[in-house]
């Protein structure tokens, strides 16, 4: 009876342990699937998620000192997954190095909101906008360029700040296509 509840809590530790530290490593690419979910109820959830590895960790730990007369890896293995997760998480790359190397990386920053864009090599682009109280943007598709002149073509829709034809110039990113009777301000992005 204990060896198959050591068992469980052996799987179950791999099972959060693991699960956590997809969520952390592929944290934008699932923010990218979910696009409509609001920033904030996403990030709650990796930290309620963090939360349950903690107390988990924290119960094991507990279980081993009261057990530690009869100390079998079964029982302390579950401790060494936990307190592993919690270090990789910090110390883990994101899944960054998996996409195609960004050709050209730029960002805003405005007192409220932020955005950042990267151009990748093999010719797609990701905007990515956020802002106070939760708001939260992907804008995704493929470009092509022409000398300093980049072309933009969305998958979805279109953010209202930023155009699809866009001049590389002096170190920014600038909208060309920003119509003439336009009352929305148009905004540069710096080039990092």
């Amino acid at each position: 009876m204990e060896e198959v509840k050591n068992r469980r809590s052996l799987i179950t530790a791999c099972v959060i342990s693991g699960l956590f530290l997809f969520i952390i490593v592929f944290f934008d690419q699932i923010d990218i699937f979910f696009k409509d979910l609001n920033y904030l109820l996403s990030t709650l959830f990796v930290l309620i998620f963090f939360l349950i590895l903690s107390i988990s960790f924290i119960k094991n730990v507990v279980f081993v000192l009261k057990n530690r007369k009869n100390l079998k890896p079964p029982i302390y293995m579950p401790s060494i997954i936990y307190a592993a997760t919690i270090i990789f998480c910090f110390t883990l790359p994101s899944s960054e190095i998996l996409e195609s190397k960004a050709i050209v990386s730029a960002g805003y920053k405005g007192t409220q909101n932020q955005a950042t864009i990267n151009f990748r090599a093999n010719k797609k682009f990701e905007l990515h906008w956020s802002a106070t109280f939760g708001y939260n943007e992907w804008f995704i598709g493929n470009y092509s360029q022409n000398r300093d002149t980049l072309f933009l073509k969305y998958e979805g829709s279109k953010p209202y700040r930023f155009g699809e034809k866009i001049l590389i110039k002096n170190g920014s990113l600038v909208t060309l296509d920003k119509p003439k009777d336009s009352d929305q301000y148009f905004v540069p992005f710096k080039i990092k």
